[in-house]
């Protein structure tokens, strides 16, 4: 399989040297060799022979598989993203089970380009009989537990709403592309719905057809709940994918009865080598030590402070504090909570906090990068779960056996240029500012927070490692995590040891940043034998409805950020609530205010006179009243309705960016402001963008970093990109903009009224 004249490269972009393909440690700077193992789809990729070296790179281990060996470089990105490579792309919140793209080769006398997907890092080389990376789940069904086989089907019923919504819902369907890397299933690829050889529509059905066959080989446990899951779908006595999960939830919950799980926890925070002060905090305090007995849920928090010296600690100290409390309650709680009463509460808590921090903003006058807030990692144990939040982009690792594992995407452009379909994830963090923030806590009231929340199920020992960017910049943790951190589940390490190592690989080998870092060793073990209870299927007529919002329900606008890495049952929380409130009552607003805008003529002459299209006129009598037209015209229309150089005027404020490149430091609109439309830009089916041009004065070019003479702390930030100078035709008193409209979901939404020309701005 190796070709001796094939060296590996160390990861560590500041090394970089050639080593032996046995070597595991780097021969220059000890960094454990980074070997990422890649599957080749598109294209005839089968005939390559093995060891050859691809791009001077690639190295192919068997058929369709390949190591980089140049793992420092970036891929080579390709020139447009094919329709087929999308869903990839936006479905990154679930990378946890579906492969990313890497890049892009091109082979010889191949017509179209091989594409590479990434699994993550193997603390082992895969074994290539298996025919793939990772085993697959028909070759691991027959041995594994009852818990183990329930949560596979769990996460398959997770997958099963984002992967419809991007037809590709059919993956899920064929046994060949299901995988696992221990408890965690994945998919080698995924597989258009619409296909000529296959054009009926994956249903709910069809997958209780598939758990059929796996059936009779499950553990006598489920074998009978299995055949009535699958019967029920089939029937159509389970219509949801949301009630499938609920069944799966219960069932779990009682398999999972013989067994017990303890928590051990470790944390540590420190300035650095770097910085003067410590704008990260940590739940348990620093230097923590805390073994829970059987039954008690653990707690785990890391911020990372944004703001500067008088801020960031402050920010990231009252989230702390927060948090800690509104949780606290939970903890000592009976273990009866339903999954989405503890997500709930958590969102909650949250909201909560972000608006303890944002209040004192204001009430301290904090004005843009003067402003302070905090990233947000937290993990909470419940039962036989773990549900993980985050905001910003502090990280939340799972380590496994079988693998190390990111559970959170960071908020920063780069990921959302990724949600967008815009760019490979390697290629979009080399972009100008792809490590800026798109929220935090404190930077705004909470109805423009979209904290990330969602679960896992543990079945066996696991690590969950918490941290600031001042560890897992530059890949640390996917370098050292299989030598320093698995060591406590294959060789019982010391918790202490193992924070302490990891602190000083933080200050040694990044150094830049302040670093936290909090470790949860979840430890499962089966209870003494009290007889075996078979699962059976719930009664059919307590299934909650079939959601109301499956398939219409709105996510989280794609300029902020993104769902949950697993997602939950949908349900309208306390935010989205008072969105849907104040959606309702702007509605009835606007319809009056259409109403008197046709039926009071002195309140259009009024707003001529505003917008200089008419000169100022005594006000004339209203003509005698008269019955008001059968059908009024509409005043409003949507904004991709409006053509070329109209101009019109939005009900609400709107933000417009410098270009589409720059999608930070907007300018905001405010209601009433009279824009005029000069160009659009479509980038893909889904997004537009639209220029506009006004007479407001330029906004002022700040961010909300710190301004800082040693390098910025990893937070929010904005670049101090001026605006682009106006096209030539445009005269200097106006300004240009850009917004954006998500053609599927804001198009119907942005709705304008067209208005005169205003020439207020132009020269006589």
């Amino acid at each position: 399989m190796n070709n001796p004249a094939v060296a590996l490269y160390c990861s560590d972009a500041k090394c970089q040297a050639a080593n032996d393909l046995n070597h595991k440690f780097c021969q220059a700077c000890s960094t454990p060799l980074l070997r990422r193992y890649l599957w080749m789809i598109g294209g005839d990729v089968r005939d390559v022979a093995q060891g050859t070296l691809l791009e001077e790179r690639y190295q192919v281990c068997q058929a369709r598989i390949v190591l980089d060996t140049k793992p420092a470089e970036s891929p080579t990105p390709p020139e447009d993203i094919p329709e087929a490579i999308a869903p990839y792309l936006k479905l990154i919140p679930y990378r946890l089970h579906l492969p990313q793209v890497y890049g892009i080769i091109s082979l010889a006398n191949r017509p179209t380009p091989t594409w590479l997907l990434e699994y993550g890092t193997l603390p082992n080389a895969p074994d290539f009989s298996t025919g793939h990376i990772l085993p697959s789940l028909l070759q691991q069904w027959p041995h594994a537990t009852a818990v183990r086989q329930l949560n596979w089907l769990w996460q398959i019923a997770q997958l099963w709403e984002p992967l419809e919504n991007q037809g590709v819902v059919s993956s899920l369907l064929s046994p060949a592309l299901i995988r696992v890397q221990g408890q965690i299933l994945k998919l080698a690829e995924l597989q258009g719905d619409t296909r000529r050889e296959n054009p009926e529509i994956p249903t709910l059905s069809h997958l209780g057809q598939l758990w059929l066959t796996w059936q009779p080989l499950a553990s006598p446990l489920i074998r009978k709940f299995i055949q009535q899951l699958a019967e029920a779908l089939q029937n159509g006595k389970i219509s949801d994918s949301h009630q499938l999960i609920y069944v799966l939830d219960q069932a779990i919950a009682q398999a999972t009865q013989a067994r017990q799980q303890e928590h051990h926890l470790s944390t540590a925070t420190d300035a650095g080598p770097s910085r003067s002060h410590n704008e990260d905090a940590c739940y348990p305090p620093h230097n923590t030590r805390q073994s829970l007995a059987q039954g008690e849920n653990s707690l785990a928090i890391v911020c990372d402070g944004i703001g500067g010296h008088d801020g960031g600690e402050i920010a990231s100290q009252l989230a702390i504090e927060a948090l800690q409390q509104s949780v606290q309650p939970l903890l000592a709680e009976p273990p009866a909570q339903s999954p989405e009463i503890i997500t709930e509460l958590l969102e909650t808590a949250i909201s909560r906090a972000n608006d303890l921090i944002s209040q004192r903003n204001d009430s301290e006058q904090r004005q843009m990068r003067k402003r302070m807030g905090t990233t947000l990692v937290m993990t909470l144990s419940h039962q036989h779960q773990m549900f993980c939040a985050h905001v910003g982009d502090s990280r939340i690792y799972w380590i496994t056996r079988s693998g190390c594992h990111q559970l959170t995407l960071d908020d920063d452009i780069a990921s959302r240029e990724v949600r967008l379909g815009y760019a490979l994830y390697l290629d979009a963090v080399s972009y100008p500012n792809a490590g800026a923030l798109v929220q935090a806590l404190g930077m705004s009231a909470s109805t423009r927070l979209y904290p990330n929340v969602g679960r896992v199920i543990i079945d066996e020992d696991s690590v969950f490692l918490l941290c600031s960017d001042g560890l897992s910049d530059d890949d640390r943790v996917d370098q050292y995590w299989a030598t320093e951190i698995l060591p406590i589940l294959t060789e019982k390490r010391d918790l202490k040891t193992v924070t302490d190592r990891l602190m000083e690989i933080g200050q040694t080998k990044n150094g830049h940043d302040n670093i936290t870092i909090a470790l949860v060793h979840c430890q499962v073990q089966a209870k003494p034998a009290t007889g075996s209870n078979l699962i059976t299927l719930p009664p059919l007529h307590e299934l909650p409805a079939p959601s109301i919002y499956h398939k219409t329900q709105t996510p989280a606008p794609l300029d902020e950020p993104t769902e949950p890495m697993l997602k939950l049952k949908p349900r309208l929380n306390w935010v989205q609530r008072s969105l849907l409130a104040g959606g309702i009552l702007l509605g009835l607003v606007l319809a009056l205010g259409s109403l008197s805008w046709f039926m009071f003529p002195e309140m259009r002459q009024q707003a001529d006179r505003l917008l200089g299209n008419s000169p100022a006129r005594p006000p004339v009598a209203s003509p005698p009243p008269i019955s008001p037209p059968t059908t009024l015209p509409q005043p409003t229309q949507s904004i991709t309705e409006v053509s070329l150089n109209q101009w019109v005027v939005f009900e609400r404020s709107v933000e417009l960016y410098p270009s589409p490149e720059v999608v930070s430091n907007p300018q905001t609109i405010p209601p009433q402001t009279p824009l005029q439309i000069r160009s659009r830009s479509t980038r893909g089916e889904q997004v537009t963008w639209i220029q506009f041009r006004h007479c407001l004065p330029s906004p002022r070019e700040e961010g909300i970093n710190p301004e800082e003479t040693t390098p910025p702390s990893p937070g929010i930030t904005s670049p101090d990109s001026p605006m682009p100078p106006n096209e030539g035709e445009l005269e200097e008193e106006f300004k240009v903009g850009w917004m954006r409209v998500d053609l599927t979901r804001e198009a119907q939404m942005l709705l304008v009224t067209v208005v005169a020309p205003v020439t207020d701005c132009l020269p006589e």
